[in-house]
């Protein structure tokens, strides 16, 4: 499985625009685990995998969660202590940002990493790790999204708050991009979470539609 620190250079590399910083890279060994949450209030533990997310073939299986998770017997933030979860979500219906981001983290399994940007938040895996998909062309030098091809046309042409690009490649060797938001109106902030000292360093993520999302980054707080 490749390390937080080769991944960042693959998308700095592959997938980012010109201009475009990348904030965030977090997955893998430490980070990986189920995904949580409340739905309308319900607890939905664990969190169902998007049905158009294509196949994904992962090297390490996640660990069960406990019981206390399961159940919803825990209070306040301590879900950050169960090490088979690592995100939770609070969305009031299921097409809401967070609840979709979820489902793509969910479908993603040990093999997800969630990436934000100052323009973007996404869902990727490696590319051994859909199968299915078929390649793509990487994004055009130019800048010019609306013309190229691959991930970065497709994001030029579609402009709408929510972009689902299931399956596209930006390169052979590079990311699945499973799920994408663009705007920035989302906000993106780091907040020390749990009962240990120290505290784990949790990001959190705020859609402009009220949903929710936050998660473990495999850091203690500060």
């Amino acid at each position: 499985m490749a390390t937080e620190k080769q991944v960042t250079k693959l998308l700095e590399s592959t997938w980012l625009e010109p201009g475009e910083t990348l904030y965030s890279v977090f997955g893998g060994e430490g980070v990986r685990g189920h995904i949580g949450g409340t739905l309308a209030g319900e607890l939905v533990v664990p969190w169902p995998a998007a049905d158009d997310a294509p196949a994904i073939t992962a090297e390490a299986e996640l660990e069960p969660l406990t019981e206390v998770v399961r159940d919803g017997r825990f209070v306040g933030d301590e879900w950050v202590h169960d090490p088979g979860l690592r995100a939770w979500v609070r969305a009031d219906r299921d097409d809401q940002l967070a609840a979709r981001c979820a489902g793509y983290l969910a479908a993603a399994g040990a093999e997800g990493w969630y990436v934000t940007t100052d323009r973007r938040i996404a869902v990727m895996v490696q590319a051994g790790a859909a199968p299915q998909a078929q390649p793509a062309e990487p994004p055009s030098s130019t800048g010019d999204s609306e013309q190229s091809s691959g991930i970065g046309g497709l994001l030029g042409r579609a402009r709408s708050a929510v972009s689902d690009v299931a399956g596209s490649l930006v390169r052979r060797t590079g990311p699945v991009v499973l799920w994408e938001h663009r705007s920035e109106k989302t906000a993106a902030s780091f907040r020390p979470m749990g009962r240990a000292v120290p505290k784990l360093r949790i990001s959190r993520t705020e859609f402009e539609d009220g949903s929710l999302i936050e998660g473990r980054t495999g850091r203690d707080w500060p």
